[in-house]
């Protein structure tokens, strides 16, 4: 049963009739005939988007798990915005299969980013003012001069505008992981220091061992002694 569905997958692949299966197995690069650093920084964001979404879903199971419904909404609709903007960037949703094969135009496509964004500050505008809110605010600003050279020159024809907006957009889609996977991290800490703090004001029956509270500095102390 684990491998059913892939194996299924797998199999409707091989049947479909519009794309051949190579096009759709290999890299991307591959396929295009390019070299292996062709859409590095672009492959990089990828990367740190799929990061984000993961660290932030990963937390939402954690905090649901130990009782904190609040926050764990806050880090599921988080990793889900990210994860949506990860699948955007790496199939070029916006750009390509939106306008040409659902008729959604690229326009209406890209002001649906910002206001995806807007939706999630106006809902846990009290959780992010409450965090290191500047972290996500650079990332934000870096992000919006990405689109805004975008939008003054939407067919490139130098480097440099290039560099610009591919640069900036990178520095966002930094900023926006730091954000969300050092907030993660503080939220998930925080509950297992509570309930550690919780269990701890409980008796300790003679000769059982003492519980060990999980610190941010933990994993740095394993294996020293002092």
């Amino acid at each position: 049963m684990l491998y059913l569905f892939p194996l299924v997958g797998f199999g409707l692949l091989g049947v479909q009739p519009w794309v051949n299966v190579s096009t759709l197995t290999r890299d991307a690069t591959a396929v295009a005939g390019g070299k292996f650093y062709h859409g590095l920084i672009s492959n990089l964001g990828v990367l740190l988007w799929c990061a984000t979404a993961s660290v932030s879903l990963f937390s939402a199971w954690l905090l649901k798990a130990r009782g904190e419904q609040k926050t764990a909404v806050f880090a599921f609709y988080a990793g889900l915005l990210s994860l949506f903007i990860l699948l955007d960037d790496l199939f070029m949703l916006h750009e390509e299969a939106f306008p040409n094969y659902i008729g959604i135009p690229e326009s209406v496509a890209t002001a649906l980013y910002p206001c995806l964004i807007l939706a999630f500050l106006f809902t846990f505008r009290k959780r992010l003012l409450a965090s290191s809110f500047l972290v996500l605010v650079s990332s934000l600003g870096f992000l919006g001069l990405s689109m805004l050279v975008d939008v003054v020159a939407p067919n490139q024809t130098s480097e440099l505008e290039y560099l610009l907006e591919d640069g900036f957009k990178f520095m966002g889609i930094v900023g926006w992981f730091l954000y969300f996977v050092h907030t993660s991290t503080v939220l998930v800490n925080q509950r297992i220091q509570e309930q550690a703090g919780l269990g701890s004001s409980k008796p300790v029956a003679s000769g059982s061992p003492t519980p060990e509270v999980f610190t941010p500095n933990a994993p740095l102390a394993l294996g020293i002694q002092k």
